[in-house]
């Protein structure tokens, strides 16, 4: 990892070169870099969980959105303007996007039903406002954009696929195999008397570089 990330500093990515590719293997995976995100190159594969192994995919919330945010990854002519504003919407999108996914238990109909109406409300909010935080960041590569600024674009992708490979790093540390990566999510299959620790171990790693995930485990994973 630290002889791969030697030599990309010392790679020269000119704007409006979209030619940036490099792959990286390691314990026989190939991780293929780009302007977008970092994905594996992946062949078929049908799995199953197990007794010994389970299947799990860890999610960083928000990845590349937070990033700009907490790393200040913002177009250069616009200040301190874009950040606070960014903030809010993607914040905003979160708090509706909790909201409608929330488990409703409440028995009164009534309520029930406006419960329900709340959720959907939000469940939409969620999705709308996924629109706007996505097309905003990619509009650091549109020239026609206001927020034009290749410099914040590569800086959010490649800093962003260089803190998912120092995550799948640790998961292969503590014995983890790795299925597949793909821009923001890294797919593992571990041990389950590794639970918590690749638990713990995922949660820290994010928060290394301010960022915060999500789990969801798979009884079968087939691509």
């Amino acid at each position: 990892f630290k002889a791969f990330y030697d030599k990309l500093r010392n790679f020269n990515l000119l704007v409006g070169n979209n030619k940036f590719n490099p792959i990286f293997n390691y314990a026989g995976i190939e991780y293929q870099f780009g302007v977008g995100g970092l994905h594996t190159k992946d062949k078929p594969l049908l799995i199953n969980e197990d007794d010994e192994y389970f299947i799990a995919d860890v999610d960083a919330d928000s990845y590349y959105p937070f990033l700009i945010i907490n790393h200040g990854f913002s177009p250069k002519h616009l200040g301190g303007l874009f950040i606070p504003i960014y903030r809010l919407i993607t914040e905003t999108r979160l708090t509706a996007k909790k909201v409608g996914k929330a488990k409703l238990d409440e028995e009164d109909k009534d309520k029930l039903e406006k419960l329900v109406a709340n959720k959907i409300k939000n469940a939409k909010l969620a999705n709308i406002l996924k629109i706007v935080i996505n097309s905003s960041f990619g509009q650091f590569n549109d020239v026609y954009s206001f927020l034009y600024d290749p410099k914040a674009l590569y800086q959010t992708t490649v800093n962003g696929q260089l803190g998912l490979l120092y995550v799948v790093e640790k998961i292969i540390l503590i014995g983890g195999e790795i299925l597949s990566v793909n821009t923001d999510g890294i797919v593992a299959r571990i041990k389950r008397i590794h639970l918590e620790q690749y638990k713990q171990t995922s949660i820290d790693a994010f928060n290394d570089f301010k960022a915060t995930c999500e789990f969801t485990f798979y009884k079968r994973y087939a691509r």
